[in-house]
């Protein structure tokens, strides 16, 4: 039987392939007991398809820890393929555990899809909102140093 001990210890690989075999919901019951970074490195390893479908069936505070911990480009892509109630209450909820690193994720998410994010945001809580720009305009400013022809 697959235990949470056993996916912690196993090499990435191997916890990967088995969690490929598992259901959501089951994957879900996994991960609310393993540690923070191993969801966030077994996340990474799995296709976006399938990762969306854990992410939705995880708890808001094991999701949000998980993502912050991730890559930001692939937090963003998780952000934006969840249904947007989920997409929600991960940004709430993030704006209180590090607001800078949210920011970062949703100005990338911003640069991959701005209509999907604009969607996502019109839902956030006026002052959590408020918050996030804040901490957005805060963030360095990104140059573009492209060539003219």
């Amino acid at each position: 039987m697959l235990t949470p001990e056993k996916i912690e210890m196993m090499p990435l690989k191997e916890a990967v392939k088995a969690i490929e075999e598992l259901t959501p919901p089951e994957v879900s019951m996994i991960f609310e007991q393993i540690s923070t970074e191993r969801v966030a490195d077994i996340l990474l390893s799995l296709s976006l398809e399938r990762a969306v479908k854990i992410v939705e069936q995880l708890s808001v505070e094991k999701i949000v820890n998980a993502m912050l911990a991730m890559d930001r480009a692939a937090s963003a892509s998780l952000i934006l393929k969840v249904n947007t109630d989920v997409a929600t209450q991960i940004i709430e909820t993030a704006v209180n555990v590090n607001v800078t690193r949210i920011a970062e994720i949703v100005e990338e998410a911003t640069s991959m899809n701005l209509k999907a994010v604009i969607s996502i945001l019109e839902q956030i809580d006026v002052k959590l909102f408020a918050k996030l720009l804040v901490e957005i305009a805060r963030l360095p400013a990104k140059i573009d140093v492209s060539l003219f022809p």
